[in-house]
């Protein structure tokens, strides 16, 4: 059954573009085709948010299409692209593709992912599950379950009132009380998550990814949203954990330039936005705008004109 599985699962990285040993396509040298797919990416992620999921996934597609390797995420939001649009069989390419290039992703959430729904009568699914129960069963054997439990519930309380806060803030903006209601909530869980996360980081350090899996990013997401002197606290962690290949670079710049700005330095990275007069996002200061690719590449973060493009297209 496996065999006949990779075997499928090895046309369908074929039929949707994507290179199963990662090489480049004729598309210039590997650097111009990776700013290519950021660009590509990013037009996705726009099309997404605005709810064309049939342009978006036609975005999604030429990223995939010019030999790069996917980034995960990238496959998995692909995969909802497609199937918001109708295309059932293009969402379980991409879904397959990521299991084929990813072999330690598996996720406990997928069916509760309303993004897929369309998905679910299809014998597909069935062994996409089963793929990934299995996957999780072998991967997890020797986990801290208790401690990723932990994680997991503090990974929940932390973004479930935010995506509550942000769609009272879309959809009724002018329904003070909610919109007041849903950022009580939030700051309550933050207040809680915080002292959980602070217990987690002087007892155990930072959970390595060989106990606990994806779930030690519920640590970031808490830990980013403190105060200036937890985060400084504790940055040498986040630093160790990007070093270790346990965390994105991407995500210590954000926090070193957060620091920065809260003490009233220069930015070294761009992450840090700020709206200008006409309402636009714009750089809080930053350290040397002539260096500022250079070190946000060594980070992992696309150009910086990208990212600004892509932050006002929102």
């Amino acid at each position: 059954m496996i065999k006949k599985l990779m075997v499928w699962v090895a046309g369908i990285l074929v039929t949707c573009g994507v290179s199963a040993n990662n090489k480049t396509a004729e598309y210039g040298n590997q650097q111009d085709s990776i700013a290519v797919y950021n660009t590509l990416i990013n037009k996705a992620d726009s099309c997404y948010m605005k709810q064309n999921f049939e342009l978006a996934s036609m975005f999604f597609d030429k990223a995939f299409s010019l030999g790069v390797k996917p980034v995960d995420k990238h496959l998995y939001n692909g995969a909802c692209a497609a199937a918001l649009s109708g295309d059932e069989s293009t969402a379980f390419n991409r879904l397959f593709a990521r299991v084929q290039l990813y072999p330690q992703w598996y996720s406990d959430q997928i069916n509760q992912d309303r993004d897929l729904l369309s998905l679910h009568t299809s014998p597909k699914w069935e062994i996409l599950c089963d793929t990934l129960q299995a996957r999780k069963t072998l991967i997890e054997r020797n986990y801290d379950h208790a401690l990723k439990d932990r994680l997991d519930s503090i990974h929940y309380r932390d973004q479930t009132p935010r995506y509550a806060y942000l769609a009272a803030l879309r959809a009724v903006p002018q329904d003070t009380l909610l919109v007041k209601t849903r950022l009580v909530e939030m700051q309550r869980n933050d207040s809680i998550n915080q002292i959980e996360v602070f217990d987690i980081l002087d007892s155990y350090g930072w959970p390595s990814s060989e106990i606990v899996g994806g779930s030690n990013f519920a640590i970031w997401e808490v830990i980013q949203h403190t105060s200036l002197e937890a985060i400084e606290k504790y940055l040498p962690l986040f630093h160790n954990a990007a070093a270790n290949n346990e965390l994105n670079k991407s995500f210590v710049a954000m926090m070193e330039d957060r620091c920065d700005m809260w003490r009233n330095r220069p930015q070294k990275y761009g992450t840090q936005l700020i709206r200008n007069d006409n309402g636009e996002s714009v750089p809080y200061t930053l350290l040397d705008p002539e260096k500022v690719d250079e070190w946000r590449k060594e980070m992992e973060l696309p150009p910086l004109q990208e990212y600004l493009e892509q932050m006002n297209r929102r």
